[in-house]
């Protein structure tokens, strides 16, 4: 008879991740540290589904544990996963909600004060509030059997203005590793997608403003810089540093 095999995937500052293994089966068991953050991903998970969208499975909750069935594998960052992840948000950026229509934490989620900074810097107020993920990154994004692609960990999830989530994932998806040219392309090809799903064109004019575009990459810079700092993450805020530093992030996107 086969043993169950259990083995820890991530251990951070808000959460604990265990893969386990059985014969072909696998799960993941999330531990989180923080009520509000289970609470958040729960409601997250549970309005996706209200909405149609793809998420992870839960198989089994209770308060700070979640069991997810393992069927997604990770990705790697090429055109088919960059198109994919622009339907998935443009999907879920097109469904405008109110703040009070999703009972979600009022607490501080990285969107809000990621938000919170670009009306700092450029007095700017969303006309639009959608769901919004709140932490696009590559290892967020996975691929199950059938070839579907969703998003996991919604635990930053909230009401928000989607160019933060537009925002975030290019700076996670094309600022980092990617040489130059691919990122560039890659950049344009994740916008252009995103934009002619989504076809609302008022969030696109706002978007394409330079000088808006500007602050709106410095507020997130500066927010996953903060983050990482406060987390002990030393590697990942350098990164975040030499991209504010060198303004690696504006020769992709200009």
């Amino acid at each position: 008879m086969k043993q169950i095999i259990v083995n820890k995937v991530t251990s951070g500052y808000a959460n604990e991740v265990y893969q386990i293994k059985h014969h072909e089966l696998i799960w993941y068991l999330k531990l989180f540290k923080n009520l509000k953050n289970y609470y958040r991903e729960i409601e997250a998970i549970k309005q996706l589904k209200t909405l149609k969208l793809a998420c992870p499975e839960v198989i089994f909750k209770q308060p700070r544990m979640v069991i997810f069935r393992g069927n997604g594998k990770p990705i790697s960052i090429c055109e088919e996963s960059v198109k994919e992840l622009s339907f998935l948000l443009a999907h879920q950026h097109s469904l405008t909600l109110h703040r009070n229509s999703i009972p979600l934490l009022d607490f501080d989620p990285q969107p809000n004060r990621i938000l919170q900074r670009l009306k700092n810097l450029y007095g700017y107020e969303p006309y639009k509030l959608a769901l919004v993920h709140g932490d696009i990154t590559p290892e967020n994004l996975v691929r199950d059997s059938n070839g579907l692609y969703y998003l996991i960990d919604w635990e930053e999830a909230t009401i928000s203005d989607p160019i933060i989530d537009l925002s975030i994932a290019i700076i996670e998806f094309f600022a980092m590793e990617k040489s130059f040219k691919e990122s560039k392309y890659l950049c344009l090809l994740f916008e252009t997608t995103y934009f002619n799903f989504l076809k609302d064109h008022l969030i696109e004019s706002v978007y394409s403003s330079m000088p808006f575009k500007y602050f709106l990459y410095m507020a997130c810079l500066e927010e996953l810089q903060s983050w990482a700092i406060t987390h002990n993450k030393r590697v990942l805020a350098q990164q975040y540093s030499t991209i504010l530093e060198e303004k690696w992030i504006q020769q992709i996107l200009y």
